[in-house]
């Protein structure tokens, strides 16, 4: 698209995803006043081309603000690269709506946005949820039968309430309005996931992002949440590196995960070199290299990383569970235990103001466990794993919020150094289908206290023996 004076033209071509075939549709060009028109000149020309007959009838317009829709295609495009720009993507959304407050659709994608940190397990707060409700009923009051406000109410009390049933007869609906289907058969995989049920979640999840294959945020929730957890590292590998390509240099969310695939595939050799390989411009690049580094045994080397980077690590506001148990492990791992308790401290503070907030979500209850952990306070350590323990069976709890805790919660017993906890939870996570990867259990740094016990080695030993009989990985 391009924008000269007061005109705005836009080439448009289609894309066969089977075989990446392109037809060019033409350009087409009009005032930027009237951006509508062109939006009905592009719509009527895609769907007579889809459907070999000449559409009659206008192409609905869900706004006739030009400015409240350039602020809604600012936040899907945000939106749909990566689930951290979530926050900026609600931002837009609110202005969109505060400029046309019968935006309907503007209305579900914010409730969308600001439900986005609750699924990620981050932020559980009743304000989220609130937030989130409202926005769906201002969507639903405006128009019962937009297909986007019913996804989102699906998702919503899906994870809230665990009302499937409702959440299922929401997806229906939306489906018999002839919705976007990549978003519904992502809304239909994520539902499927959360009961268990993965063959039907894998394939709605494959199909969502062949009809979308540019969203980001899928692609990384995909290839960790569909593929790594049942021990398909290779295809976990492949999508997270899409998911990267798509974020770019400053997402570290998929590049973290990359690297943990990497290393459960092939090992800590060839996770070192994927991270080698990345540019030196990529954010946390310094953090995953020591991570690497200490595994190998390395830990000069992992030394210097940690001290070129301390500044710009955990020890910044509140960063990803994935990055602070990973650096508290790495900083212990070298002696550099001042810095880990300093980020330690910092953490618990921050933990204690979300639990007064009503943030319950998963991911802050793991940064209270290990916080304590690193400030050797164990007892407070067991305690705050009991609370998380007991916060996720408070609900009716789905099959991924289960295999989170028994996989989560095992490191926190393996720094512990509680063997019988830490190996019953990983057998349970077998028994759950979750393909355990002997590279993981064999140099993650947080089973190092419980490495030796013998029904951990033999756990390692069956991981290894399940990975030897499995076909050699293409390298992606």
């Amino acid at each position: 698209m391009q924008r000269s004076g007061t005109k705005v033209r836009i080439r448009v071509s289609l894309t066969r995803v089977a075989d990446n075939a392109s037809e060019d549709l033409g350009a087409f060009t009009e005032e930027f006043g009237d951006i509508f028109a062109l939006q009905e000149k592009v719509a009527r020309a895609v769907v007579e081309k889809l459907t070999h007959r000449q559409v009659a009838s206008s192409v609905e317009v869900l706004t006739t603000n030009s400015e409240a829709y350039d602020l809604y295609l600012r936040g899907r495009s945000l939106q749909t690269r990566a689930g951290s720009y979530s926050r900026e993507a609600a931002k837009l959304y609110e202005q969109a709506v505060a400029l046309d407050p019968k935006f309907a659709l503007a209305w579900a994608r914010l409730a969308e946005a600001r439900f986005r940190n609750y699924n990620s397990g981050s932020d559980h707060s009743p304000a989220v949820v609130t937030g989130a409700r409202e926005a769906i009923d201002r969507a639903l009051a405006l128009r019962p039968d937009l297909p986007e406000a019913l996804i989102a109410r699906a998702n919503l009390v899906q994870r809230v309430e665990c009302d499937f049933s409702l959440a299922r007869r929401d997806l229906d609906r939306a489906e018999s309005l002839h919705t976007s289907p990549a978003e519904l058969r992502w809304a239909q995989a994520v539902l499927a996931r959360d009961v268990g049920n993965w063959p039907d979640a894998v394939r709605l999840a494959r199909g969502s992002l062949e009809l979308d294959p540019q969203n980001g945020d899928n692609a990384n929730v995909c290839g960790y949440s569909f593929y790594f957890y049942r021990g398909d590292f290779g295809e976990a590998d492949r999508l997270l590196a899409r998911a990267a390509a798509i974020q770019g240099l400053t997402a570290e969310t998929p590049l973290g995960s990359r690297v943990l695939a990497r290393l459960a595939w092939r090992g800590p050799e060839a996770a070192r070199r994927l991270v080698d390989r990345q540019p030196a411009a990529q954010s946390g690049i310094a953090w995953l290299r020591a991570w690497v580094l200490v595994q190998l045994g390395r830990n000069e080397e992992a030394r210097g990383e940690v001290e070129a980077a301390a500044t710009t690590g955990p020890a910044s506001a509140q960063p990803s569970t994935f990055w602070f148990v990973r650096m508290l492990s790495v900083a212990e791992a070298v002696g550099m235990n001042d810095l880990a308790r300093g980020w330690a401290e910092g953490i618990r503070a921050n933990v204690d103001k979300e639990f007064e907030r009503g943030n319950r979500a998963p991911d802050i209850h793991e940064l209270k466990v290990h916080a304590e952990i690193s400030l050797g306070h164990r007892d407070a350590a067991l305690a705050a794993l009991a609370d998380w323990r007991g916060e996720v069976q408070r609900v009716p709890s789905t099959y991924r919020r289960m295999t989170e805790f028994q996989r989560r919660a095992a490191l926190a017993y393996g720094r512990l150094g509680k063997a019988d906890e830490a190996v019953a939870l990983l057998r349970e996570l077998e028994a759950n289908g979750f393909t355990l990867s002997g590279y993981s259990l064999r140099y993650d740094l947080a089973y190092a206290p419980i490495r030796d016990d013998p029904r951990f080695q033999q756990l390692i030993q069956q991981a290894e023996a399940w990975a030897k009989a499995q076909p050699d990985p293409v390298d992606p």
